[in-house]
C-alpha cells in the first residue's frame, strides 16, 4: 500500500525505504489521497518499484484505510448473532447466548480488528455489555466503544459508563445526566437530529474526527436499522446459530425503517459463508 507519506501511526517511512539501500519495492496499491506519491520518490532515488501486484487483494487488506482516506468517514461493518428465523433475541429480549462460544471468540477477533464498536441505548440498558476485547491471543488493544444516544437515556450505572466511552446524542439533550456522564469520563458528542434521530452519515464524520477508521456496529437493531437505512454501511457478519425463537416481538435484525419495495432491497455481494462448529458465519459487502 503505497501509504508512506502519511504523518500516522507507524510514522512514513518512505524516505527510510529510500536510504536504505533497497533496490527494488513492490507495491500493491497506491493511495488514492496522496498529492505526491512515494513510488515517484523512491524512482527519483534509482529504485525499481513495481506497482499493482495483488491489487484486489491489497485494496480487500486495506478497504477500512481506503474509505477513511477518500471519504473521511469509516469502514461500517455491521454484526450480529442470530437465529435460523433471523431472531437477535427472543420476545422478552433475552440474546445470552444465541451463538457459540467459538462463535464469539470469533466476534472478539473482529473486536481486535476495529478501531471502535457501537451499540444502540436499549441495548446497551439490556445487555449492559463491556464492549471490550477478550482474548489473550492475539494480542489487541480495546476498540474505543460507543453508545448511539439520542435523547441520553442511558443509565449512568451501566459498566460501559467510564472513561473513554463515546455518547453520540442530539444536539438538544442534555441536563442533569449529561453532568454525571462527563464527570464519570464519557465523552458526549452531541449532532443534529429530527425528532432525536441522529443521521447516521453525521455520525461518521463525527468518529472520524475521533481518528476512528474503521466501526464494528453490534447492535441491536435499531442501531444496525439506522445505518442500513442510511445507506451507511459497507459490509455485514452475520452468524446463525442453529435453532429457532419466533414470535411477532421477538426483535429481528434490521429495524428502523426498512425496505417498502423490493427494488430498493439492499444487495449484498462478495459472500462467503463459513461455520464456525454448529454456527453458519454469512459475510459479505454491500453494494
Amino acid at each position: 500500500m503505497n501509504h508512506a507519506l502519511i504523518p500516522a501511526r507507524p510514522p512514513p517511512c518512505t524516505k527510510k525505504l529510500a536510504d536504505s539501500g533497497i533496490t527494488r519495492v513492490v507495491v500493491g496499491i497506491k493511495d488514492p489521497s496522496l498529492q505526491v506519491s512515494g513510488i515517484d520518490i523512491l524512482k527519483k532515488k534509482g529504485i525499481e518499484v513495481k506497482s499493482g501486484l495483488l491489487k484486489k487483494e491489497c485494496r480487500k487488506l486495506v478497504k477500512d484505510f481506503l474509505k477513511y482516506r477518500s471519504q473521511k468517514k469509516p469502514y461500517v461493518t455491521v454484526k450480529t448473532a442470530m437465529s435460523l428465523d433471523g431472531k437477535i433475541a427472543t420476545r422478552s429480549n433475552n440474546s445470552r447466548w444465541i451463538s457459540s462460544p467459538a462463535s464469539r471468540d470469533y466476534t472478539m477477533r473482529l473486536r481486535g480488528e476495529s478501531d471502535a464498536i457501537m451499540v444502540g441505548a436499549t441495548t446497551a440498558r439490556i445487555d449492559n455489555p463491556l464492549l471490550t476485547y477478550r482474548l489473550e491471543k492475539p494480542h489487541a488493544r480495546d476498540p474505543v466503544r460507543v453508545i448511539l444516544d439520542g435523547n441520553l437515556s442511558v443509565s449512568t450505572d451501566l459498566d460501559i459508563i467510564k472513561k473513554g466511552t463515546l455518547i453520540i446524542a442530539a444536539r438538544e439533550s442534555g441536563g442533569e445526566k449529561e453532568k454525571i456522564l462527563k464527570d464519570k469520563g464519557v465523552k458526549i458528542i452531541k449532532l443534529p437530529s429530527e425528532r432525536g434521530k441522529v443521521n447516521p452519515a453525521d455520525i461518521l464524520s463525527a468518529l472520524y474526527r475521533e481518528n476512528i477508521m474503521s466501526l464494528l456496529i453490534e447492535g441491536g437493531s435499531s442501531a444496525i436499522g439506522t445505518f442500513l437505512d442510511g445507506g451507511e454501511t459497507d459490509s455485514i457478519v452475520f452468524i446463525y446459530a442453529p435453532i429457532l425463537i419466533g414470535g411477532n416481538k421477538a426483535p429481528g435484525v434490521y429495524g428502523r425503517k426498512g425496505i417498502k419495495n423490493l427494488e430498493d432491497k439492499i444487495n449484498i455481494s462478495n459472500i462467503n459463508i463459513f461455520k464456525i462448529g454448529e454456527d453458519i458465519v454469512v459475510e459479505g459487502d454491500i453494494i
